[in-house]
């Protein structure tokens, strides 16, 4: 895993800050389009949330059969805590233990997760994750991206996050060159308060 964790980076892996962070820059505007759009559920609905941290987003999936996984062992703490009514939380590495989370699910995503990893472990979780979905399922990941002519808010955001590994459109896309699945790649912007842009890719399970 690729990313900065001295100084003020350790700042993230704190669920209190993490969600400080998160609501400061709009993590309202990007839970509305994510829970309305790309992970929509239905009720009964088996969710397998890879890299969840607090798992923020779990109270407004509905009522489904949720699963969340997470390396940080404060976030997995926090998460059941505050959702472990709503769901069932694991420690591990979702890159080597997705054994832990053999499926099938009608929903699985990675919110912030693919620019923590190099592209051969993003890819071989890209693939394992893909193997576990139902008929019918999909994979949706949401990172940030870099674009042509960026907004320099967004690139020196970018150039600070503790992710060493954000791409182009183009370059999260080449990570699901082996998915022999539809994939959908957008680009987004407008999802913060501040100029930033996002890369939603989305790969489905024909039914």
């Amino acid at each position: 895993m690729s990313q900065k964790i001295t100084s003020l980076y350790k700042l993230v892996t704190i669920p209190f800050m993490y969600e400080l962070i998160q609501r400061t820059l709009g993590q309202k505007k990007t839970r509305h389009y994510l829970c309305n759009g790309p992970l929509k559920t239905n009720t009964g609905d088996r969710v397998l949330d890879v890299g969840c941290g607090p798992a923020t987003l779990r109270p407004f999936l509905g009522d489904i059969c949720y699963k969340g996984m997470d390396l940080n062992p404060s976030h997995i703490e926090h998460a059941t805590k505050d959702f472990g009514h709503l769901g069932t939380f694991i420690c591990s590495n979702a890159v080597t233990d997705t054994v832990n989370a053999p499926g099938p699910y009608d929903l699985i995503y990675c919110i912030g997760l693919l620019h923590h990893l190099d592209d051969d472990e993003a890819r071989t979780l890209i693939n394992s994750l893909s193997a576990r979905l139902a008929d019918g399922g999909r994979l949706v990941t949401y990172d940030p991206v870099y674009v042509e002519k960026q907004n320099f808010i967004a690139k020196w955001l970018n150039d600070l996050d503790s992710g060493q590994n954000i791409r182009t459109a183009q370059g999260y896309a080449n990570l699901f060159d082996d998915v022999e699945l539809p994939l959908d790649t957008h680009v987004l912007s407008g999802m913060l308060n501040v100029p930033y842009n996002h890369c939603c890719n989305i790969v489905s399970q024909p039914k």
